[in-house]
């Protein structure tokens, strides 16, 4: 009897936290090193654009009717948790959005373009509110997990964070408020990155963890940083059409 308290309790406490052995992938953004990044287009080759300002990411879409996405890490990177701060500086058009993409695969049967992948966007401006999305392999198409009522203010910091569970289970925290779907068949593996669309966005302290993540990226410690590398610099464009 006692033995199987023992194991039950050791089953618990691995259930509960699926990522207490986790590396964490780091990008605080203190220098301009985009070498762990690639920017993705979207279905009709829209373009946006990234730098770096004060130690901070910035991302502009340039196409009314597209985003700007950035990714980073691996295909094989499974179920595991991102979290960002993030600010909405100024609209575009309406609405203007922001959010995380994670287990994305844009290295499959579209050439480069971002197919499968979960979005979890925060839609400002006139709408106010969340939306978590699934967009299956091609050719089927995308379907909404959940929306959720959610007022988003111009020039504020929000902390994002992400969290993909192997029984299917969907976290997404804005500051402390939870919103929780459920995935019966969850997307498996991919990799992660933050976007934009119809307005100018920015982006600070992303860290990824999970199982089989390595500790690791531009914003890891154990690296040497200098501090004084916050300088404005231009990261990168996508191309135009």
């Amino acid at each position: 009897m006692k033995k199987c308290i023992i194991f039950g309790l050791i089953v618990c406490s691995v259930a509960l936290n699926q990522f207490a052995l986790a590396g964490t992938w780091k990008d605080n953004f203190e220098d301009n090193d985009m070498s762990e990044w690639k920017i993705v287009d979207d279905w009709e080759n829209s373009a946006g654009k990234w730098w770096s300002d004060k130690g901070e990411a910035v991302a502009e879409s340039l196409d009314e009717s597209g985003f700007a996405m950035w990714l980073t890490g691996k295909s094989t990177w499974q179920y595991y948790a991102v979290s960002c701060r993030a600010k909405l500086v100024k609209s575009k058009k309406e609405p203007p959005t922001f959010g995380i993409a994670m287990h994305a695969d844009n290295d499959g049967v579209l050439d480069g373009l971002l197919d499968a992948h979960y979005y979890f966007r925060v839609i400002g401006g006139d709408f106010n509110f969340i939306s978590i999305r699934k967009f299956r392999p091609f050719p089927v198409g995308p379907v909404t997990l959940g929306e959720f009522d959610f007022e988003v203010k111009a020039d504020r910091w929000y902390q994002l964070t992400a969290t993909i569970r192997r029984n299917g289970k969907i976290e997404f925290y804005i500051d402390k408020k939870l919103f929780t779907v459920f995935d019966a068949n969850p997307l498996e593996a991919g990799q992660t990155g933050v976007g934009v669309s119809n307005a100018e966005v920015r982006f600070d302290d992303v860290e990824i963890t999970g199982q089989n993540i390595d500790d690791g990226g531009p914003g890891d410690t154990t690296r040497s940083v200098n501090p004084q590398a916050k300088l404005t610099t231009t990261w990168g464009h996508l191309k135009s059409n």
